[in-house]
């Protein structure tokens, strides 16, 4: 008898970008939750901010990390306002776009820092809404998940399209005017070689071609990270805006049940639990239908349960102001 060969399959490995798509994929949907999570996961994957959220050795090797980003941007935004103070100053045109640009760069690192400074706040912020803020109403949530993605997608476009331009304008050939300017202001050996931005390196010829294109690879990868750093701060407002303004929608709908009898889909009369959680325990057949039970009776039970939901209701409001309270701190202080 001729014997069988059993043969294994061999699963495939998984490629990089598989890895990719596994990887941005939870954060991508982090955006239809009413919290702030995917911001503050995005600073920690671009090596932004630390929350110091995994165990020690993660820690420590994000922290690391953490600090080679900074340098990075800190030694190009030296570079780049060397260059304003020292060669830009002599050439007006150029010299108002570089001060625009360090204006800019200035301001986004800036809030950068306030949010490594107050990391343990935004850290509690994020908890308190998605352990504290309302489900109950899925439309309202979705809705506004809606819009928080298209005004991320919004901004992470406009941003985008603004670094790309950026990048492409040092490939556009400068006019031999413009090319006898830089060579007398710059003293460059190639001046017709441009840089997405003015940066001054001391002892070093950014036109040469090695240290153009290495110069040129770092730019783009700042430029990364810049427009990364940019959505993140832009975004941060709107973001807990849109989702609080959901909160305070679910709340409206709430208040406007108040002294009316509540039911749910199919009619039966229900009282409210947790009106935070949407739970609630249908009463219709053991108040409506049980004769024995007094009308009396039951009006004092309508009386007791109006009042335990409006207490209910005051203390959904009273968590949203401690959230507000917590981001004003945060924002002002």
């Amino acid at each position: 008898m001729a014997k069988r060969r059993c043969t294994l399959e061999k699963k495939p490995k998984p490629t990089a970008k598989v890895n990719v798509v596994k990887r941005i994929a939870p954060l991508i949907s982090a955006l239809d939750v009413p919290s702030i999570r995917f911001l503050t996961d995005l600073l920690e994957q671009c090596g932004l901010v630390n929350f110091y959220r995994q165990d020690a050795r993660r820690n420590r090797l994000q922290d690391l990390y953490c600090r080679l980003q900074h340098s990075l941007l800190l030694f190009f935004m030296a570079v780049h306002f060397l260059s304003t103070i020292t060669r830009a100053v002599h050439y007006l045109p150029v010299f108002i776009e570089c001060f625009f640009e360090d204006v800019v760069m200035f301001n986004f690192y800036a809030q950068i820092c306030i949010y490594r400074r107050r990391h343990r706040q935004i850290s509690a912020l994020t908890a308190i809404m998605e352990k504290s803020f309302s489900r109950a109403n899925e439309g309202i949530v979705r809705a506004d998940a809606r819009i928080i993605r298209t005004v991320f997608y919004l901004f992470v476009m406009a941003i985008g399209g603004v670094a790309v331009a950026t990048l492409l304008v040092a490939l556009i050939p400068l006019t031999q005017a413009e090319t006898d300017i830089r060579r007398q202001l710059y003293n460059m050996k190639y001046p017709d070689r441009l840089l997405p931005s003015e940066v001054k390196i001391p002892f070093v010829d950014e036109s040469e071609l090695p240290n153009y294109v290495f110069i040129f690879v770092f730019f783009a990868y700042i430029v990364l990270v810049s427009l990364i750093l940019a959505a993140i701060t832009i975004n941060m407002i709107p973001f807990v805006t849109i989702h609080l303004r959901g909160q305070y929608s679910m709340l409206c709908n709430f208040v406007e049940k108040l002294g009316a009898p509540h039911t749910d889909l199919l009619g039966n009369e229900i009282r409210y639990t947790d009106i935070e959680t949407n739970a609630y325990r249908v009463c219709g057949n053991s108040i409506g239908v049980n004769a024995r039970v007094t009308r009396q009776r039951r009006d004092l039970e309508r009386r007791l349960y109006h009042r335990n939901y409006v207490k209910q209701i005051i203390r959904f409001h009273q968590k949203l102001l401690a959230f507000q309270n917590e981001v004003r701190e945060i924002a002002f202080n």
